[in-house]
């Protein structure tokens, strides 16, 4: 059968070849080095005093003022509706 590579050599690579003057990648020795300025993001644990404060809700059927901490079901105590508008909060700039 004909081959599609009739003109080159036996011992010919397909894939092209590397030039000796690359630049090798070594990874640093020692890792505290490399770590000393990184600081991950730490989430706030269940016992941290600083919780975030709960928040008002306006239910979008009945205008009842629904207050929600994080994890509280999405939901009107008045009526059960489940569509809630955040209200708008008065902060001063400055």
């Amino acid at each position: 059968p004909p081959s599609c590579h009739t003109d080159l050599p036996a011992n010919h690579e397909s894939r092209p070849k590397f030039s000796s003057t690359r630049i090798a990648f070594f990874p640093p020795s020692s890792p505290s080095r490399t770590l000393a300025c990184y600081k991950p993001y730490s989430f706030p644990s269940p016992m941290d005093p600083q919780q975030p404060e709960p928040v008002s809700y306006l239910c979008g059927d009945c205008g009842a003022e629904n207050t929600l901490k994080t994890g509280d079901v999405i939901q009107c105590r008045e009526c059960g509706y489940r569509i809630l508008y955040k209200k708008r909060t008065r902060r001063s700039m400055g």
